[in-house]
């Protein structure tokens, strides 16, 4: 029997998430990628995709109302254990994905422009990425950035054709600190959070296109963090959802950062319709953030910390 789950979608208004609508698929339990996609129609969509649990193949699904959905299809030629990863920049969705069962392996991705046709999945490159990443947009590129054998932070450029090689931006990591990175790029910085090493709050570091700040943290209160933070933007804040637990309460929350007051908000958590549910990808889509949740055993994909040094960003590959 092959193991599945059917994730759910909610989305954020600047104040509350609604509640989790379940989407009408299955996915094998080794992530999911939510992004936005400009069809050849004009029309802006919300675009999922994920691994069929029983053919283990790459698959696809839209929606243009955000609970209506069209599924696209799935690649006969790309099997994969999970995907971890997805974003539209330029005129192409961008997919990584893990070449193994539950991701445990090196990535791979693939590049569809019309939203139906893939291409060769392969490894970014010449250079072999582990398959705990994630993809972000900053400063007009995109990055993959993911925690190497050594435990260094690494990130790289894609230009729209090829990756550049891998660049050393953060050196070792704390061993709480997990794979997955929780990153994004808001207000000119490029952001890399993860839960801190007692769990009970959330470290951060910004890089500002020369080099790296120092640790920050965001506190949680009482709360006990759950999960690695995924992260959004909601018109001028930034949004980090992680999962806590405090009296035997386990759920999705949030807090959000104001770049007029630079302050981050109190956190909140969610409904119990959220209990167990983290957010896998965060994407804004008409007026509201989106999230897909699954369960937290899937959506703990957990990302890097550590004390950072000044570094850069490897820029994209010359032309």
């Amino acid at each position: 029997m092959s193991l599945s789950y059917r994730p759910k979608l909610t989305s954020f208004n600047g104040h509350s998430w609604t509640t989790p609508q379940e989407l009408p698929f299955t996915i094998y339990p080794g992530g999911c990628g939510l992004t936005t996609f400009t069809d050849r129609a004009g029309h802006e969509v919300l675009f999922c995709t994920y691994i069929d649990p029983q053919t283990k193949q790459f698959s696809w699904a839209s929606s243009d109302n955000g609970t209506q959905w069209l599924l696209g299809g799935t690649d006969p030629n790309h099997k994969a254990g999970g995907v971890i990863s997805a974003r539209y920049t330029g005129n192409q969705i961008v997919s990584i994905s893990g070449s193994g069962p539950l991701i445990t392996t090196a990535t791979r991705w693939t590049v569809s422009t019309d939203g139906n046709h893939w291409t060769t999945p392969k490894p970014p490159g010449q250079h072999v990425f582990p398959a705990w990443t994630s993809l972000t947009e900053y400063d007009g590129h995109l990055v993959h950035s993911f925690v190497a054998r050594s435990d260094n932070a690494q990130h790289s450029v894609y230009d729209g054709i090829e990756w550049s090689a891998p660049g050393t931006t953060i050196p070792p990591l704390h061993e709480a600190a997990g794979k997955i990175p929780g990153v994004i790029g808001f207000g000119g910085l490029l952001y890399h959070m993860t839960k801190n090493e007692k769990a009970d709050g959330i470290s951060y570091w910004t890089f500002d296109g020369e080099g790296w700040s120092g640790r920050q943290e965001l506190p949680t209160s009482q709360w006990q963090v759950r999960s690695q933070p995924r992260l959004g933007v909601y018109h001028d804040q930034l949004v980090c959802t992680f999962n806590t637990s405090r009296n035997d309460t386990h759920c999705l929350s949030w807090t959000q950062y104001d770049s007029n007051t630079r302050t981050w908000s109190p956190v909140q958590q969610a409904s119990h319709a959220f209990n167990t549910l983290g957010a896998a990808q965060l994407t804004y889509w008409h007026t509201r953030l989106y999230a897909v949740l699954t369960p937290l055993m899937i959506a703990n994909s957990e990302s890097p910390a550590g004390e950072t040094v000044p570094g850069t960003v490897p820029q994209s590959p010359a032309s």
